[in-house]
């Protein structure tokens, strides 16, 4: 699989979830940021060609979503999309990953609501599914 597509992906799914009552929060902002750095950063060991962790294209990409204020469905679909072609690389570690990272995202800003709980369902179901 390879790393850079995987955060970038992750980066959609991490957009969807911010941006899915309409508005993208300071506190969601900050949260993703958190979240690159506490849990993927640290254990990633690859590199793109100027030395940049592949884990920071999480936050590249969620930037540049916010940018052109990107399709929250899209974004999510490209997310699921990608697991499902990589399916034989997607193990219960990763699965884990990514649930507590959306999770984490959707209760930064006033808790879940009720669009991020479909989100996050939508989420489980499909990686309980691979």
């Amino acid at each position: 699989m390879n790393h850079q597509q995987l955060y970038e992906e992750l980066g959609k799914l991490l957009y969807a979830i911010s941006n899915a009552d309409g508005e993208i929060h300071d506190k969601e902002i900050s949260s993703v940021h958190s979240i690159v750095m506490k849990d993927f950063v640290p254990y990633e060991e690859q590199t793109d060609k100027a030395g940049i962790n592949d884990a920071f294209y999480t936050e590249f990409e969620v930037e540049a979503l916010t940018e052109e204020d990107a399709d929250v469905e899209n974004a999510f679909a490209s997310f699921i999309d990608f697991l499902k072609k990589n399916a034989k690389e997607v193990n219960p570690t990763l699965k884990l990953s990514v649930m507590a990272a959306a999770q984490h995202v959707a209760e930064s800003y006033k808790g879940i609501n009720r669009v991020e709980k479909y989100y996050l369902t939508k989420l489980k179901q499909e990686l309980d599914s691979i």
